[in-house]
């Protein structure tokens, strides 16, 4: 849309016109939401994602897969800086593949899947192999997870069963 205005000056009387052009709403929300993928990518690159997940983006697993990586992360962005500066929590499910790489996920099944379909190795099946990335961008095994979780006072997402053992369970993270 575009308008043309005149303004005319108080004190020569010269004119002067201006076009004005008026955006819609969808083509500024358009651009709004590229800029946050924009942003979110450089972030997610920079604090040590995955750059599978990357691909993944890229393949067409599109809006899904981009939220699904991105948000447990900036979950984990938003506690760390408004919340104790001491405190470290559990944002998303990881496993440990055997040549060391990190795969992050919603579940650890995601993980284990990720290994095996897009990396093409196997993961560690062991105990210690599963685990959780911090607040802080640290891998933590299922048991120091929990301890972590109770340091900072946050109860398990799972109403109906709560904490199991002395482990933690992503379905005890959302």
């Amino acid at each position: 849309m575009k308008n043309e205005v005149t303004y005319k000056c108080k004190n020569c009387g010269a004119e002067r016109k201006e076009l004005i052009v008026k955006a819609g709403f969808l083509p500024l929300l358009a651009v709004g939401l590229f800029v946050l993928w924009v942003v979110c990518m450089s972030f997610g690159l920079r604090f040590g994602m995955e750059v599978a997940v990357t691909e993944q983006v890229n393949k067409g697993w599109g809006l899904f897969a981009f939220l699904a990586t991105f948000i447990p992360f900036f979950l984990g962005v938003f506690v760390e800086r408004f919340s104790d500066r001491n405190s470290e929590v559990c944002i998303c499910a990881a496993v440990v593949a055997e040549d060391g790489r990190i795969a992050r996920g919603h579940r650890h099944g995601d993980c284990f899947q990720h290994i095996a379909n897009e990396w093409k190795i196997k993961p560690k099946i062991d105990v210690d192999g599963q685990g959780f990335i911090t607040s802080r961008n640290r891998f933590v095994t299922r048991s120091e997870g929990r301890k972590l979780q109770e340091a900072a006072g946050i109860e398990s997402a799972d109403k109906e069963d709560g904490y199991r053992g002395h482990t933690l369970f992503s379905e005890d993270l959302y």
